[in-house]
C-alpha cells in the first residue's frame, strides 16, 4: 500500500511540476519522509492512506519550492 501511494504521488508531481528530481529520486525522498513521519501517525485522526498522501504531498511541495527558490536566484557570473 505504501509503495503504491508513494509511486502515484511521485508520478503526479513529476508530471505536473517537472521538479528538480527525477521520479526515482522523488520516490526515495517521499519514502524517507514517510518513514520519518510514521511515529507521529495517529489512527484516531486519519486512515493510513490519508497520512501517506499528506506526507508525500508536503514533501514533494517542499522539494519543488526549494528548487524554485534556488533556480530564480541570479547567477554570479
Amino acid at each position: 500500500m505504501m509503495a503504491g501511494l508513494i509511486h502515484k504521488q511521485a508520478a503526479r508531481f513529476a508530471f505536473l511540476q517537472c521538479g528538480w528530481l527525477d521520479r526515482d529520486d522523488l520516490i526515495q525522498e517521499c519514502a524517507l519522509a514517510v518513514i520519518r513521519a510514521w511515529p507521529r501517525y495517529d489512527p484516531a485522526r486519519a486512515c493510513p492512506s490519508t497520512f501517506l498522501w499528506v506526507t508525500t504531498d508536503r514533501k514533494s511541495t517542499r522539494l519543488n519550492s526549494s528548487h524554485t527558490d534556488i533556480s530564480r536566484m541570479p547567477s554570479s557570473a
